[in-house]
């Protein structure tokens, strides 16, 4: 499947491939910071492989993940369009390998590609679409609910085959899945169980297998 969060997919092909050629590689090791909240921004990624999560945290040290990114993504984007501070956190999930673009290139592609002004504005509606989703889904859904949407986004390019039975293995551990469907530990442990014992799901180290997607999607109850 393809990304839902790929700049270049609607950028004219020039304006492609002159931000690709303006990309550097860089890699980072799983649990590596990316970028820290707060900071100053002069950079934008996208993911060519691995996972990235973005969070934010409070004065106590509690986290919230609100959105995990997979290969093709673009993120880090909004600092350098407004100049601000970055507004959370990023953080390798796995070892990662990244396209970086800075400032000088990213103001180069706005000056002479409108396509490239116009994926940012598409990419940032893109953005908020999701982030009402999940506020509607914190608000409206169970956790048994939120768990399972969890899963089925990262199901989205952060799955392998498992067993050669159309299984999908999403590499999350139950930690940051408590993370990102904004419960306790033990409360998504608890809804887990419930999943594997109605044999939607089998877990393991690291791991969360999907036995059926489409199954375990019509399971949950869309919020009206």
């Amino acid at each position: 499947m393809s990304s839902p969060f790929d700049l270049t997919a609607w950028m004219a092909p020039e304006a492609a491939s002159d931000l690709v050629a303006a990309m550097l590689r860089r890699t980072y090791a799983a649990g590596q910071g990316i970028y820290e909240q707060d900071a100053s921004g002069s950079e934008m990624y996208r993911i060519v492989t691995g996972h990235v999560r973005l969070l934010v945290r409070d004065a106590d040290g509690r986290e919230a993940v609100f959105l995990q990114f997979g290969p093709g993504d673009f993120f880090g984007v909004s600092s350098l369009v407004d100049g601000e501070a970055r507004p959370h956190s990023a953080e390798a999930v796995t070892s990662v390998e990244l396209d970086v673009v800075g400032h000088g290139a990213f103001s180069r592609l706005r000056s002479i590609h409108p396509s490239f002004n116009d994926a940012l504005i598409r990419l940032f509606a893109r953005q908020m679409r999701v982030a009402s989703e999940q506020l509607v889904a914190f608000h409206l859904c169970s956790l048994r609910d939120r768990v399972i949407r969890r899963l089925i986004e990262l199901a989205r390019g952060n799955d392998t085959a498992h067993g050669g039975h159309g299984m999908i293995e999403v590499a999350v551990s139950q930690i940051e899945l408590a993370a990102l469907a904004g419960a306790s530990r033990q409360r998504v442990n608890k809804v887990l169980g419930e999943l594997q014992a109605g044999g939607l799901i089998s877990l393991r180290k690291g791991a969360i297998v999907l036995h059926d997607k489409d199954r375990l999607q019509s399971t949950a109850v869309s919020p009206r």
